[in-house]
């Protein structure tokens, strides 16, 4: 049953991101306002030299940042031309609003780089020397390149041999490495033919308002050990990824592997001009590395936040390593993990796949799916949120919005045994929930939104047989008439919704109970939610599912409140110290024999106070933060529930519903008390004597016989 195995509860909000990095952009501030020894560039002049007719800045510049914490470049008619790196110690400044800094022609070595810089390809870079407080500000940054130059031909670190473990792998205008508290703000990168931006290995980075004017790599190039990052207002022409999370990279593009936390990207945009190519994907890579030694670490991605994001047409989440001949074994990498991924506020046209290979365009039934979210790690959670999606079906049957699993596409062969694969089909990865909130899909509609792919040795070589698992879908709306009602259509028209699927709402207005009644739920005091259940199992073994829901959300509320004890009222009320608490409704459709589906309907009170009840039941009904003494995160009141649903279900499932009855008398609170039976023909009373192998309610009537009860409500006699 893929779409209800147990996680751990993940109660991650997006704005736990907010405020970490929120606290390292102050951190930040503070820092730079404690530097105060300013200089003008102007005042170095006598350091400027004549190159080939030109005068450049390098010696000037360097001498300045050497010597002051900050230098002003001052506007100028004419760029100041640098044909070396300049090296920034800590705590600096270099304020260049106005001006404008260029590459001088065949420079090959980055611009700006830390002091302290260090590459960690071997080995893990040990504690000791670091750069703190650097600040870019303003300015435009300009290469003279006219297209992407390529690994070794810009960016360098420096000049000496090119090989692993001498900075190997940096490529950038600016590279940022073994520091903290650095700050690029109001800048423009131009023409850049390497990375505009490298950082790795650092604490509290924050990249805001920044224009890329055709630059032909990636934007924001972000390797591992990175923590409390922002990238806000980011915008403009890149001819790879926009922003680049590459908390693992191949050899040629990191000397920093590791994890990466708290990062916040919002305000992103990929704007397209004519005659200029564009790659429009952000790139999200963790992975296991291997150093050296053979010791590796896990290159995490977690608690991260994407908002407000256009021009982009796929958010790339997988191992890839460089592609290999089939039949070779790949460079050496493991599938990456993390969790927490939230995505808000997006905007997709996914005119067609993000990479223009043969199996894309020919809709391969095997290896030619693709989607506007691609994920190929083990992750906790993802979260789409406030998504706009515009399909081609009609072109591309085989896109989708989610895809989890492994990605395989070979390129044509360029001579005998020489076919290539560019992806890793060999991963095996699961998300362990999916949560779509406000997700909309509009054109031609693919019919399936959310896939986990499967390969069975697509390769020959033995060693292709990757697959992926989603743990559970939720998807969350605003305000419905009944998620019970709601679900049932979805099921009955998509028969591919999966086994566990989950539909929440943050209000329900016509909700309903047995027999009719009405239930209501305020905005976001209560938690009502339905869970698609597909069981292979008769309608009669079926008759006992309520009771399994029942058992699972008292264990669940034990658990949340654990000085209280939750009890269940037979057959599907949960309620503490004689007053509902939660209501659930089981509807079954069935067709002879088979079960099609089971639609669960939870309704709890989660943190509805007594001035939200009516009058009528404040003396019968509860809440958890009215027993608990305080409120509740809906979520993980959710997150629970379902956790504990998952282990109750597939014990129902694999064992039947006899071993769970001992739990279920357990939270009996009609056993041994006297009550009324309404069965809607007649009612009667007697004394309840625990619920049967089958489900019914015993009751023993006045004259000694037990009579078991099979539907109706059961009340406790006064």
């Amino acid at each position: 049953m893929n779409a209800m195995t147990s996680d751990p509860p993940d109660v991650f909000a997006s704005d736990a991101v907010e405020q970490s990095v929120a606290a390292a952009v102050e951190e930040n501030a503070a820092l730079q306002a404690g530097l105060a020894d300013r200089v003008s560039l102007r005042d170095y002049a006598a350091l400027a030299r004549r190159r080939d007719g030109a005068t450049t800045w390098t010696e000037a510049l360097q001498r300045a940042v050497a010597e002051h914490e900050i230098v002003v470049l001052p506007p100028s008619d004419k760029p100041y031309l640098v044909d070396g790196t300049i090296t920034v110690p800590s705590n600096r400044r270099i304020e260049a609003t106005g001006a404008t800094v260029r590459l001088a022609d065949g420079m090959k070595t980055v611009l700006f780089r830390n002091a302290n810089a260090a590459d960690g390809t071997f080995a893990p870079v040990p504690p000791g020397s670091r750069d703190t407080n650097i600040a870019i500000v303003g300015g435009t940054w300009e290469d003279c390149r006219a297209s992407r130059a390529g690994y070794g031909r810009s960016g360098m670190f420096n000049l000496l041999p090119r090989r692993p473990g001498n900075f190997f792998g940096v490529s950038a205008m600016m590279f940022f490495g073994n520091c903290d508290h650095v700050s690029v703000v109001g800048a423009t990168f131009r023409h850049a033919g390497a990375f505009a931006v490298q950082a790795g290995d650092g604490d509290a980075f924050r990249f805001e308002d920044i224009a890329f004017d055709r630059c032909f790599a990636d934007g924001l190039h972000l390797n591992g050990n990175l923590s409390r990052v922002l990238a806000r207002r980011i915008r403009g022409q890149v001819g790879d990824d926009l922003v680049a999370l590459n908390a693992y990279d191949w050899l040629n593009s990191s000397v920093s592997f590791g994890p990466q936390r708290d990062i916040l990207c919002e305000d992103l945009e990929l704007v397209r001009i004519p005659g200029f190519p564009i790659y429009p994907a952000i790139r999200i890579q963790p992975a296991t590395y291997r150093y050296a030694d053979g010791s590796t670490v896990d290159c995490s991605v977690s608690n991260v936040v994407f908002r407000h994001v256009r021009g982009i047409t796929t958010f790339k989440c997988y191992l890839q390593t460089p592609p290999y001949r089939i039949g070779e074994r790949p460079e050496w990498g493991e599938t990456g993990s993390g969790g927490n991924l939230v995505f808000e506020d997006v905007e997709i046209d996914l005119a067609g796949p993000i990479d223009d290979i043969g199996q894309y365009a020919s809709s391969d039934p095997v290896r030619g799916h693709f989607a506007a979210f691609e994920i190929g790690a083990n992750l906790s959670s993802v979260a789409l949120r406030d998504i706009n999606v515009t399909f081609h079906a009609d072109r591309h049957p085989l896109s989708h919005l989610l895809l989890v699993g492994p990605k395989s596409c070979v390129l044509p062969r360029q001579g005998e045994n020489d076919a290539r694969e560019i992806f890793d089909p060999y991963v095996e990865c699961r998300v362990g929930k999916v949560v779509l909130a406000n997700v909309r899909a509009c054109g031609a509609v693919p019919g399936e939104l959310v896939r986990a792919t499967a390969f069975n040795d697509v390769n020959g070589d033995g060693r292709s047989s990757g697959r992926g698992e989603i743990g559970r879908i939720i998807r969350q709306i605003e305000s419905t008439g009944s998620t019970n009602a709601d679900l049932a259509r979805m099921a009955d028209g998509d028969s591919s919704l999966p086994d566990g699927f989950v539909l929440v709402a943050d209000r329900q207005t016509a909700g309903k109970g047995r027999q009719g009644h009405s239930w209501t739920s305020p905005p976001l005091a209560g938690l009502t939610f339905s869970v698609l259940l597909k069981p292979d199992v008769p309608p009669l073994r079926a008759s006992t599912l309520p009771l399994v829901v029942g058992l699972a959300v008292a264990q669940a509320v034990s658990r949340l409140v654990p000085n209280c004890r939750a009890g269940l009222k037979w057959p599907n009320d949960i309620q503490i110290d004689g007053r509902k608490l939660c209501g659930i409704l089981c509807e079954m459709r069935a067709e002879g024999e088979h079960v099609r589906h089971i639609v669960a309907g939870i309704g709890i009170n989660v943190n509805l106070s007594v001035t939200d009840m009516p009058p009528e039941i404040t003396a019968i009904a509860t809440s958890l933060s009215l027993v608990a003494g305080h409120t509740f995160d809906r979520l993980e009141v959710l997150d629970r529930i379902l956790d504990s649903l998952d282990h109750a279900y597939r014990r129902w499932l694999t064992e039947g519903f006899e071993p769970l009855l001992p739990a279920i008398s357990a939270f009996d609170v009609l056993c041994g008390k006297e009550v009324s039976i309404d069965r809607g023909a007649g009612a009667f009373s007697g004394i309840a004597s625990g619920i049967a192998s089958d489900g019914a309610l015993l009751v023993r009537r006045d004259d000694g016989t037990l009579e078991p009860v099979y539907s109706g409500d059961a009340h406790i006699s006064h």
